[in-house]
């Protein structure tokens, strides 16, 4: 039967299909599951619908006359049936080696003025039964790439002699058909163009020795080199990370961490947050308030009257001006309404539920959850009755040591006694450490208002701090201390920030080149000195800014805050630009220490919303990231590492050779070739080259290389005569990079084939049995 998509969905409006294309052939498969002839011809489609490869029947598909540019791997899988395809008339410029895999049945394709100019070798191999190819209005660049589809069109002449070559300039409007083979050879310089079409990193988008990596024919990411971010790694990262400057200003870098803005045009102030006011002179009437806009205004209406100068008066509970909620019954008052409420709603315009859980009596900790004009409690396990006031029935424990019947063990420690003594130990829990568990050491804050309030920092003669700290979180507050003076550390987009200030202006600022809000534990150093402030992460390389001017030191007396700020400091620190987000920290402090002390979290001025230890989050191995490089990585057990240095060699990180001459380094000793064997340049680089069937960079990408098991009647060409019942075979499908996907395996099977002449007789058919990568 033939199904015409537009029929199908009973309009003829073409605006229509784009919206539902996809959901329509979804309909097909379901409805009419022997589809065999599909039109989508001018329906502006863009990628080939995946949903089209559950239509197994379809023998004709027309995808002619609409937008579609790239071809994926495999994008008409299934369709063994297909025996006509339709792709001409679209901006189709990009085509994978595999997009025509599994088209054993296809006779015709037409890829008829589109834009390709070269086309992947193998990209037909599974086209066993092709009578005729239409490539005509096509750009093709004729060079050495596309001596293989010349040889494989003269073959059989699939093509009609229409497709010329568009380049490079010797092959110019030379027949594909016709064409010597020997005249497609490549230049020295292709044309970049070309090769860009369909290799987004063929000209390297990515600035700062980044590297390019290919997403999908014209997509890619790069992998930013140190102390560069963006899509092209294009930015550097300075003290205008993230742009400080408020409405749209124009950020410049200064030197020693500090920067300047440049306002637009309605705007004011350091940093460009203050919008120049348009009130002034306004023209709002009764009494309204003027609202200030950049470089406008508008006037915000007293109840009863609206209008752009707020200078008509309103006609309460009439239509429209009926503004009470829920069935509430609406009484006009002059220049104002009330509204008389249902149970169970209160506001202005009855619109709110009650919450009756403020005044609940659910008991044993149990959790109140809100109803209409009325709550339920939610007991704990056990617990019984409307308000949960009945408890469950207390069983008896296993009876402690004597030793254990007076323990002093503080915070919920477990009291036990051990073998080799005849004294009790007490076994913390998460968080708390010391002989009776009476200090915490690790904590944890998950809530938007956590925060730790301590003793004002010691600076005199300086000061040293450091948070070891785990965060999945792009933004929290660290660590705050001061007034005008300040100094502040904290998660911005992933990375440390810090700001420090000892009274000269402008702040100075800085940002950790690495981002740390990958779940891992992170040390952060912090030291000052004087006007100078030294950060390092993960024991890398010491970074300092200098707040440059007349003050010398620092001299704050406020309290120390960590994890987070309480509200009225946490405002004016937003207000003074000492911070870039509110958000307090969520994530887990290890350890703390200040001045060469560790923190007891149990003896803070006062802690707010914190929960003891971080049993969540795994311990990260130090040595994942480490920097020896001659040497061995041992880890500590302060989450720490150490380099233990092979003979000859020295240095923190077994960098420096006893004879103090820098060695030549062999690029392969720490190679990346997963599959493949490595192979050092001239240049002290090294290049992977891959297994048979392995791709990739690091030949990492696995050949997709197997066989696809049909069954089929089999008949001999020669004889006409053919089998009764199907045979099962099997093709071989898939990439192998550079290799060929091919039979490993082939066995012969007795066939017997029954004749039209009556007769009959048994033929050695040869079946694949295994498929594998091997030499094309």
């Amino acid at each position: 039967m033939t199904v015409d998509l537009i029929t199908l969905i009973t309009t003829t409006s073409a605006a229509v299909v784009v919206v539902v294309d996809i959901a329509v052939v979804a309909v097909v498969v379901v409805v009419v599951v022997n589809v065999l002839l599909l039109y989508l011809d001018f329906n502006n489609i863009t990628v080939v619908p995946r949903e089209i490869s559950r239509l197994t029947k379809l023998t004709q598909l027309d995808l002619s006359y609409n937008q579609i540019e790239t071809l994926p791997d495999y994008a008409f899988a299934n369709l063994s049936h297909m025996s006509t395809l339709i792709l001409s008339y679209n901006p189709l410029q990009c085509v994978a080696e595999t997009s025509f895999s599994g088209l054993t049945k296809l006779r015709i394709l037409s890829l008829h003025e589109n834009k390709l100019s070269t086309i992947p070798y193998g990209t037909f191999k599974d086209l066993h039964s092709l009578t005729h190819i239409v490539l005509g209005g096509n750009p093709l660049y004729c060079d050495c790439n596309l001596k293989w589809l010349s040889d494989w069109i003269k073959k059989d002449f699939l093509e009609p002699g229409i497709a010329t070559c568009a380049g490079p300039p010797p092959m110019s409007n030379k027949l594909l058909l016709t064409t010597p083979s020997y005249n497609f050879q490549c230049g020295k310089k292709p044309d970049p163009v070309v090769m860009s079409k369909c290799n987004a990193c063929y000209e390297n988008p990515c600035q700062h020795g980044s590297t390019c990596t290919v997403v999908s024919f014209q997509n890619f990411t790069c992998s930013c080199t140190p102390g560069y971010y963006g899509t092209k790694c294009e930015k550097e990262i300075d003290s205008c990370f993230g742009n400080p400057c408020y409405n749209g200003a124009t950020c410049e870098v200064l030197d020693n961490g500090r920067f300047i803005c440049h306002c637009p045009r309605g705007f004011n102030g350091y940093r460009c947050e203050s919008n120049i006011d348009d009130c002034t002179n306004h023209s709002c009437q009764n009494n309204a308030t003027c609202i200030d806009l950049v470089e406008t205004y508008t006037c915000q209406c007293p109840i009863g009257y609206i209008g752009k100068h707020c200078q008509k008066k309103i006609v309460f509970c009439e239509g429209e001006y009926n503004m009470c909620e829920n069935g509430a019954t609406c009484k006009p008052k002059g220049d104002d309404y009330s509204c008389e409420c249902l149970p169970g709603y209160t506001g202005k315009n009855c619109s709110e539920n009650i919450d009756e859980c403020r005044s609940h009596i659910c008991q044993n900790g149990a959790k109140c959850m809100d109803g209409l004009n009325g709550y339920t409690c939610i007991c704990p396990p056990g617990y019984l009755g409307n308000f949960c006031e009945i408890a469950p029935i207390q069983q008896s424990g296993v009876q402690q040591p004597s030793a254990c019947l007076h323990h002093e063990c503080k915070n919920n420690g477990l009291c036990y006694l051990p073998s080799t003594t005849s004294d009790y130990m007490c076994r913390c829990a998460a968080g708390f450490a010391g002989k009776k568990c009476e200090k915490l050491h690790t904590v944890s804050l998950h809530e938007e208002d956590s925060y730790i309030k301590l003793p004002a920092l010691q600076v005199d003669p300086k000061a040293n701090i450091t948070i070891v700290f785990s965060a999945k979180q792009d933004n929290g507050i660290l660590l705050y201390t001061g007034f005008e003076q300040h100094v502040a550390a904290e998660l911005f987009r992933g990375r440390i920030r810090i700001s420090f200030d000892v009274g000269n202006y402008p702040v100075s600022s800085m940002f950790s080149f690495k981002t740390v809000n990958d779940g891992h534990f992170h040390h952060l150093q912090m030291m000052i000195e004087k006007k100078n402030f030294t950060m390092i992460v993960d024991g890398g390389i010491s970074r300092t800014i200098v707040n440059e001017g007349s003050r010398e030191s620092l001299d704050v007396s406020d309290s120390l805050y960590l994890g987070g700020l309480p509200p009225d400091v946490n405002d004016r620190a937003l207000k003074n630009w000492h911070i870039r987000d509110k958000s307090s920290f969520v994530g887990c402090f290890q350890k703390v220490f200040i001045n060469g002390h560790q923190l007891d979290f149990s003896s803070s001025l006062y802690n707010h919303k914190l929960i003891p230890g971080c049993q969540e989050l795994k311990k990260q191995d130090p040595c994942t990231s480490h920097k020896c490089k001659h040497g061995k990585c041992t880890s500590r057990k302060d989450n720490t590492y150490k380099c233990r240095c092979r003979e000859g060699y020295s240095g923190t990180y077994c960098d420096v050779g006893e004879d103090r001459e820098v060695k030549k380094m062999n690029p392969c000793d720490k190679h990346d070739c997963r599959q493949g064997r490595c192979t050092p340049q001239k240049d002290n680089t090294y290049k992977c080259r891959c297994r048979r069937g392995y791709t990739g960079q690091r030949c990492d990408i696995a050949p997709t290389c197997r066989d696809i098991a049909y069954k089929e009647t089999h008949k001999d060409p020669k004889t006409g005569c053919k089998s009764r019942t199907k045979v099962k075979f099997r093709r071989c499908e898939g990439s192998c990079g550079r290799h060929c996907c091919k039979p490993k395996k082939i066995k012969t099977r007795r066939v017997r084939l029954f004749c039209a002449d009556g007769t009959n007789f048994v033929y050695n058919l040869p079946v694949i049995r295994k498929c594998g990568c091997k030499r094309c």
